[in-house]
């Protein structure tokens, strides 16, 4: 019961800010897998049913403060993200928040420059508003040094190293590559410890928008939309940039960037980004790491060839998680990981 009050409650303010009448209840339907992510919050999909007999799609979600700040600060600066309501802005523990359902995802075309074009510009505006605003938000946590040592140690390089000693196909294959993840891993919280420092680059981070066939960007007609703020910082703004952002599209976030206001000098920019490349690798070789299976295929080596790929160089062929086959081979025969078995 209280969970029910709980969904009427969030679902009527956000049928306040469209202009909707009484919330009488809240009916949930099917969501999957996918869209409910796999942070472990949980995540319903539902309809509040009005007064006037009318419905509201919607998602409720039971999200963490941080959450449920930023996507109440971003609704109200009219960002391109679901419009959301949460009674609780306050509380520690996770609560109930209400968001406009954006429906099934819908994906541009990983080479649609006019898509990325639009990305630019909602990405650019949502950094551009919390510039250098970190006191307005002290319930988003900030970047520092004792962060980025947990990022390249206990959520990536520490579960590499686990597999190595739970598995001999894996150690065989990678064992040689665990000191070159803990050398460049120490190089790159160096360099966003660095970053952190700069406050003309910190912002309301996403901090987790994947790539361009990702689940955190949904191609909405105006603009695209971008969701699910749970792994959400006070970071260098260049983290959203990585997956995302070749160097040849860079100068697209850049001028939405120069749009806002904001000017940063091109050649600072692009060594920025370029260093935060890395964070991608970083932050998904533990589920990379997951995927893996001896005798890996396309579904269940892609992810951490990639990963290794873009620790290791500094960057990745293509902008997508589900790349080309005949980049797979390469990088099967790059890596020596063709075969793993036992």
């Amino acid at each position: 019961m209280e969970r029910e009050s709980s969904w009427i409650e969030a679902a009527q303010g956000l049928a306040d800010a469209f202009g909707r009448g009484e919330v009488c209840r809240v009916e949930t339907r099917g969501l999957t897998d996918a869209e409910r992510g796999w942070s472990g919050a949980e995540v319903v999909r539902g309809e509040a049913v009005l007064s006037d007999g009318s419905r509201m799609p919607l998602i409720l979600k039971c999200a963490e403060r941080k959450e449920r700040c930023a996507m109440a600060r971003l609704t109200r600066q009219r960002q391109c993200v679901p419009a959301s309501f949460s009674a609780d802005l306050d509380g520690a523990a996770p609560a109930w928040m209400a968001m406009e359902d954006l429906g099934r995802q819908r994906l541009a075309p990983p080479d649609d420059r006019a898509f990325l074009r639009r990305f630019a510009i909602a990405l650019a505006s949502i950094h551009a508003r919390n510039l250098d605003r970190g006191t307005e938000m002290p319930w988003l946590p900030a970047a520092g040094a004792d962060h980025w040592r947990r990022v390249v140690s206990e959520l990536s390089v520490d579960h590499f190293e686990r597999k190595l000693h739970e598995s001999e196909s894996f150690a065989r294959a990678f064992g040689r590559y665990l000191a070159p993840l803990r050398e460049m891993g120490a190089r790159f919280a160096r360099e966003m410890t660095a970053l952190c420092g700069e406050t003309a680059c910190m912002t309301l981070a996403h901090g987790d928008l994947q790539m361009r066939d990702g689940a955190h960007v949904y191609d909405c007609p105006g603009a695209p939309r971008i969701i699910d703020f749970g792994f959400c910082g006070y970071a260098p703004l260049y983290i959203d940039l990585a997956g995302w952002f070749s160097d040849a599209d860079l100068p697209l976030y850049h001028a939405a960037l120069a749009a806002q206001g904001i000017a940063i000098r091109y050649a600072d920019f692009e060594e920025r980004a370029r260093a935060a490349r890395r964070y991608n690798g970083f932050v998904y070789l533990c589920p990379s790491v997951m995927d893996w299976r001896d005798g890996p295929t396309e579904r269940t080596g892609m992810r951490l060839l990639q990963a290794l790929k873009i620790i290791l160089d500094g960057d990745f062929p293509e902008r997508t998680a589900r790349y080309s086959p005949a980049l797979f081979q390469r990088l099967l025969a790059e890596f020596g990981a063709a075969d793993t078995a036992e």
